[in-house]
């Protein structure tokens, strides 16, 4: 997944050499904002919503809040809270920062997540210490 954050760029004679600087820096500071097993997961994470999305004749971006909760209770069929959880957080950045409302902030979808959480269960098994 590409960054998809961004600084507006403003010509750089409309920046002092301090405020250029700054937004270099500024730059640097998102590009490092999660880690690249984050970035990874999260790209892979919207290209399974987006196919998901193709093959059922839905919109990914902006999805309908009614998409989002077919598809978390397809994954809790298949899937762990914890991994469920991780691909509602990549779908919501996606939306925000493509400047769409998050359908994960809706109310039907937190509601429906969080009766699914409680048929799957979301304590997480730890192992046995060696």
């Amino acid at each position: 997944m590409s960054n998809d954050y961004e600084l507006q760029t403003q010509q750089s004679n409309e920046l002092s050499t301090h405020l250029q600087e700054l937004q270099n820096e500024a730059r640097e500071h998102l590009t490092n904002s999660k880690a690249n097993n984050t970035k990874r997961a999260y790209g892979s994470d919207w290209k399974q919503f987006e196919e998901w999305c193709q093959l059922h004749s839905v919109s990914s971006l902006p999805a309908e809040p009614e998409t989002l909760v077919y598809y978390i209770t397809m994954l809790g069929k298949i899937k762990k809270a914890s991994t469920i959880k991780r691909k509602m957080a990549a779908i919501s950045q996606r939306h925000e920062t493509a400047g769409y409302s998050s359908p994960t902030k809706t109310s039907l979808v937190r509601n429906v997540w969080e009766g699914l959480q409680r048929k799957i269960g979301i304590k997480e098994e730890g192992r046995e210490a060696l």
